[in-house]
């Protein structure tokens, strides 16, 4: 009940803007950008699982038996393997529908162009924890934020805005990785475990 219950609740928050403009659109292999992005999101994904299975660097941040199931659970799921990948573009339409006071906010604090950039991007590196919101357990969103990677790159020319990577891996969660240009010839990157009912929301946005 309560997994349905958050499916519709996540489906009431993205669904009704779904035939508006600016939704994430599916890059194909033909894509010049798609095997980059594959590539950048397996390797944060085996960061992830690495990170997963290692009781040490787990007690970096909680004691060794404070997740139980929930952490067995993850470690049944081979993120470094994904069954399948998605590689979405995605723009700022998109990143309002799932952030909507942001835009309204930014526009009344009179920041400028460079000030108001950075802190979109900022934003856009958080889909992953914008979308989960309370959707899952405080226990969850802990392990997510330790089991959450982020890199930076030299920004591909194929790469001209925000993009998605949904990788589902067989089980009850799936890694999304976020790749957002940084205007000064890099691109961010962050990638997280999400629900994989989270995955599925997603995908069937794109156009």
């Amino acid at each position: 009940m309560k997994k349905l219950l958050c499916v519709f609740l996540c489906l009431m928050l993205l669904v009704p803007s779904a035939l508006a403009e600016g939704m994430p659109r599916a890059l194909t292999e033909n894509d010049p950008a798609y095997a980059w992005i594959c590539e950048k999101s397996t390797e944060l994904a085996a960061l992830l699982d690495e990170a997963l299975r290692s009781d040490g660097y787990l007690s970096i941040y909680f004691p060794q038996d404070q997740f139980g199931g929930e952490l067995a659970n993850l470690r049944k799921h081979d993120f470094s393997h994904p069954a399948a990948v998605a590689v979405l573009r995605a723009d700022d339409a998109f990143l309002e529908q799932i952030a909507d006071q942001y835009g309204p906010m930014l526009n009344s604090l009179g920041l400028s162009e460079s000030l108001e950039s950075s802190v979109r991007r900022t934003v856009w590196l958080s889909v992953g924890n914008l979308l989960i919101g309370s959707m899952v357990s405080a226990d969850m969103l802990a392990l997510s934020s330790a089991l959450t990677f982020s890199d930076a790159y030299i920004c591909p020319d194929t790469i001209d805005g925000p993009c998605l990577a949904v990788m589902r891996c067989g089980g009850s969660y799936a890694f999304l990785a976020v790749f957002v240009p940084n205007g000064n010839g890099t691109v961010a990157a962050k990638g997280q475990f999400i629900p994989d009912w989270l995955a599925e929301v997603l995908l069937t946005l794109q156009n």
